[in-house]
This record gives structure tokens, sequence and C-alpha cells, in this order.
């Protein structure tokens, strides 16, 4: 019998990021969002655990891809949701799906953080955002905006970030 994700409601609040945001402005919220989001996380992980880490990733990419519908944002209009909140919406973008994949990677003790990239040679500025795990010492991509599991976008740049400690 398939578990059933059960999500206490949000808040509703709106948290903007900076329109003309760099990656810090971005990370800062992201941060907040996954760090808001830690008792969610404990909750649901149990949906996506398996003894095997690879194949817990990999839940939690297929989750995101098939269950959560990818919605860009406008750029000004940029936002940072907790789990809840992007649970309950049903939408999201990349950022939301790597709060989501990073929080409930590490209820599951797969470390995992942030990873930021710009993809225009001219501009040294994210525009895509996803969650690398580390599974048996190697990085692990969990991005739902890529068709396979474990595919990473092309990059000019690259910026990695830690969840707030516990």
């Amino acid at each position: 019998m398939r578990k059933k994700l059960h999500i206490t409601p949000p808040k509703y609040k709106k948290q903007f990021i900076t329109p003309f945001q760099t990656d810090k402005d971005i990370i800062k919220q992201l941060k907040r969002a996954e760090f808001e989001s830690r008792k969610v996380s404990q909750k649901i992980s149990g949906i996506f655990e398996h003894h095997n880490k690879m194949i817990a990733a990999a839940k939690i990419w297929y989750f995101l891809k098939k269950k959560i519908k990818y919605e860009a944002e406008p750029v000004d209009q940029q936002t940072a949701k907790t789990i809840n909140r992007f649970v309950v919406d049903g939408v999201g973008d990349c950022k939301h799906y790597a709060t989501f994949a990073v929080g409930i990677c590490n209820a599951l003790n797969i470390p995992a953080y942030f990873t930021l990239v710009g993809q225009n040679k001219n501009r040294k500025k994210p525009n895509h955002a996803y969650c690398t795990a580390i599974i048996d010492n190697k990085r692990v991509i969990i991005d739902p905006c890529k068709n396979k599991f474990n595919d990473e976008v092309n990059y000019f740049y690259r910026w990695d970030y830690e969840p707030i400690k516990k």
C-alpha cells in the first residue's frame, strides 16, 4: 500500500526575493524556507525512505517531476516557499524544487545542499537552482527540471550552499 502525503496547511505569506537578486539574496531566502520547513520535512520524509540512498533520492526526484507542476515565476516576483506551501500549492519553480529536495534529503540523513548555476557566459548571475546530494562520496543531482534523474544542466558558473546548520 502506498503512503499518502499528509501535510499541514501553510501560513500563505509571500516572501519575495529582491528583483535584482544576487546569489546571496536567493540563497538567504532558500535557506530560510528550508529551515522553517524542518518539522514538515521530518514528518513526510518516510514516504521517500529506502535503505538504498540513491533510490531514496530518485524517489524525491520522481515525486517532484510527476506530482508538482513546474511554473516559472516572473523575474520581478521571485519567491522562496516553505515545503508545506509548495506542496499545497502543487506548483513551483526550480528554487522550490531545490528547497523540497534539500529538506527531505537532510531529513533522511542524506547530506544535501543547494546548487545555483549561471547559464549565461556573459552574466555571472544565477538563473537556475537544484539540490545536490552526496551519496557514496559522489555528487547526485536532484533536478526535476531535467528529464532524467541525476542529470545536470550545462552552466558556466556554479555556487554551492549548505543549508542552515541544525
